[in-house]
């Protein structure tokens, strides 16, 4: 079965050792968890650390579901994006200002899937930002799901 997918793949990301650093710091090191290459992000249910398979397995089944995302601005700036399930992705609030620019521009042209429209600002019911880079956050997933490359792992 094929999924759609957007067309854009950031070819720039954050550093996902300041990824892994932050998500130590909002689970206060309790829970474990892997980063991906483009640094989405896959936690266990505990402490413990599951299989890379149970990782990879959590992470696709998030394109399996309908594409839905939630945006939560943190105390320090950054944007966490959560996905449906233990997965979720941090846009880093000094990456997204540095790289708005770009990213408005690719996800307008390539970061949406099929039937998807941007909606104009007086349509959003959440801050622009936080729809940019919510969809930044989800070219980033469905890199990481094609590449199945866990760049760091944590655990307490």
């Amino acid at each position: 079965m094929i999924l759609p997918k957007p067309s854009w793949e950031p070819d720039i990301v954050e550093d996902v050792n300041e990824i892994l650093e932050r998500m130590k710091s909002y689970t206060n090191g309790s829970r474990a968890f892997v980063v991906y290459s483009h640094g989405t992000t896959v936690f266990s249910d505990s402490a413990s650390q599951h299989s890379d398979e149970v990782f990879h397995e959590t992470l696709e089944a998030v394109v399996m579901r309908p594409p839905d995302f939630k945006v939560m601005p943190m105390e320090d700036g950054n944007l966490m994006v959560r996905f449906s399930g233990p997965v979720c992705g941090l846009v880093l609030g000094k990456f997204y200002l540095d790289h708005q620019e770009d990213i408005v521009a690719n996800v307008t042209s390539g970061g949406l899937l099929d039937g998807e429209a941007i909606l104009s600002p007086q349509h959003l019911t959440i801050p622009e930002s936080h729809y940019y880079a919510g969809l930044y956050g989800r070219a980033k997933l469905y890199c990481d799901v094609s590449t199945l490359h866990i760049q760091n792992r944590f655990a307490p």
